[in-house]
């Protein structure tokens, strides 16, 4: 009987050697590691960075611009311009806030005059035609018998405070309107509260968003 010489020989094979087989121990070191966790990972991140960064961009577009430039070709000296501001609301009329920069025709400084009357709430209007004394022009207030001068003074009795204001700076191209702040109009006829102190300047912070709709009153 033949030994079957001409086949070769099947040598037992080491169990430790079966790699990438379930059943037959650890895999081999290797064989690329599962991909998915990674990928799950990474896509978790990714995620997370948009609803960061969608985050971010929805308080920037309900934060108010925090400034305002107007060009020197953009403006008239002696005739307030005004700039409204959407976020500020707006009044019983539905006419919406702002500030009104007036550039003088003389030497005295630029204002950038906050459109709400401090006592009714209401916006302000610049009536260029209205006398007042030598000059026209006048800010009068639809809701009630308030006044104010260009630069903002309380023309009328019983005022408790001029108009407030934003800071506004000269630049080469033109001036820029800030919203950083409220300057506190002057205080008239004994008020205390809501103004400057004669000699002082009082400043409030202006929230961002959308204002308050006591604010400035």
């Amino acid at each position: 009987m033949s030994s079957n010489s001409g086949v070769p020989s099947r040598k037992p094979r080491d169990p430790s050697s079966r790699s990438g087989d379930a059943l037959a121990g650890p895999a081999d070191s290797a064989r690329p590691a599962n991909p998915w966790p990674r990928l799950l990972a990474f896509g978790a991140f990714v995620l997370a960075s948009l609803f960061i960064a969608g985050l971010c961009f929805a308080s920037f577009a309900n934060t108010p611009d925090r400034e305002i430039r107007v060009r020197h070709n953009e403006y008239e000296e002696g005739l307030p311009r005004f700039l409204p501001v959407t976020s500020f609301g707006y009044d019983e009329r539905n006419r919406t806030f702002g500030a009104y920069l007036g550039v003088p025709e003389d030497n005295s400084p630029t204002v950038a005059l906050f459109s709400k009357d401090p006592a009714s709430g209401c916006n302000v209007i610049w009536e260029p035609l209205t006398a007042n004394g030598e000059r026209r022009g006048i800010y009068v207030d639809p809701c009630s018998d308030a006044r104010y001068d260009f630069n903002g003074v309380a023309l009328h009795d019983g005022a408790t405070s001029d108009l407030h204001r934003f800071e506004v700076r000269r630049e080469e191209t033109g001036y820029v309107v800030s919203f950083e702040e409220l300057i506190l109009g002057a205080c008239r006829n004994g008020a205390t509260e809501d103004c400057s102190p004669a000699g002082e300047e009082l400043r409030i912070p202006v929230p961002k968003g959308t204002l308050p709709s006591s604010f400035g009153e």
